[in-house]
């Protein structure tokens, strides 16, 4: 992915006055986190209705996240 593509996929939610710098390398691990997150969830047939599983769900976006 280039860098304008991230900016504007992290960007498109925000209101125009919320454009924040923000870190490539943040970026890059939160894309691997989504998509090795949702590889592994999926081939393990595992449904996100159970609140310990969305929990797990969720934490596995935040592995190897910086803090700034």
């Amino acid at each position: 992915m280039t860098v304008s593509l991230m900016k504007l996929t992290c960007w498109a939610g925000l209101p125009e006055k919320e454009h924040t710098p923000f870190s490539i390398r943040s970026i890059k691990t939160s894309f691997y986190n989504t998509f090795l997150t949702e590889t592994i969830f999926s081939n393990l047939g595992l449904e996100l209705s159970c609140n310990k599983i969305k929990r797990l769900y969720s934490k596995c976006f935040n592995i190897g996240a910086m803090a700034a």
